[in-house]
């Protein structure tokens, strides 16, 4: 009833229906015990995947799984660290991606993903799909990159308005400084971005051509401030 409930509000206001699907082996397992299918199938047959649908995780689906995820569209939002932090275990991203299934990439929330930093994901979803494939040209810089961009966009049903650089597509940039030792030597910036670089590297960031940071400085808070009431909330847990 809830799953027949969130589907009539995605259709009501056209947006995708986001859920934590296949993230652990217990939760594959106790579902196969208790409805003979997998989760996957199971969402199958309810008809939850005739809206719109971004799953994250999806560690562990096996091939039929991944056949029904890419016959309905259905989106994956990886997020490698926190697999990877609770020992959940290692997607099998590359084959989504060769079986036609949307990958886009994720973080998930703070306390399973200290950093949330878009670009070091990139990198470990690059080497993580290399070692679960035991392929080292599988999910090559382009790809890792458009996990991060343009597939997240279409996941989120705005890939008609963000992630490429177009004409007629939103500004959303980031702007990075390679001036830093491990840009060097340069001779591909595009695997540089994805195998070397982090967040820090960003110089100037520009969401729907408005600046929000520039040469490294927030332009739009106070980061010493709100950094100072983050501390101050803290020790209130300790």
């Amino acid at each position: 009833e809830v799953w027949r409930e969130a589907m009539g509000l995605a259709k009501e206001l056209g947006v995708p229906l986001h859920t934590h699907l296949c993230e652990t082996e217990l939760e594959v397992k106790e579902h196969r015990e208790r409805y003979g299918k997998s989760p996957v199938e199971w969402l199958e047959e309810l008809g939850v995947f005739a809206v719109p649908v971004l799953a994250a995780h999806c560690v562990w689906v096996d091939e039929k799984d991944i056949d029904i995820l890419a016959a309905h569209n259905v989106s994956v939002a990886h997020c490698p660290s926190s697999n990877l932090k609770l020992a959940s275990g290692i997607a099998p991203v590359w084959r989504m991606l060769e079986l036609g299934v949307n990958v886009a990439l994720g973080t998930d929330g703070a306390a399973s993903n200290n950093t949330l930093d878009m670009v070091r994901e990139m990198r470990l979803a690059a080497l993580l799909a290399k070692a679960r494939q035991g392929d080292p040209k599988a999910m090559p810089a382009p790809e890792a990159l458009a996990t991060a961009t343009r597939r997240g966009a279409a996941a989120l049903g705005w890939g008609r308005y963000l992630g490429i650089i177009e004409e007629g597509y939103l500004a959303d940039l980031a702007l990075f400084s390679r001036e830093a030792p491990h840009w060097t030597p340069g001779h591909d910036p595009l695997a540089d971005l994805v195998y070397t670089a982090s967040g820090a590297d960003v110089d100037t960031l520009i969401v729907g051509g408005r600046i929000l940071m520039r040469e490294g400085k927030i332009l739009t808070f106070d980061e010493e401030r709100v950094k100072a009431r983050c501390r101050e909330l803290a020790e209130r847990f300790r």
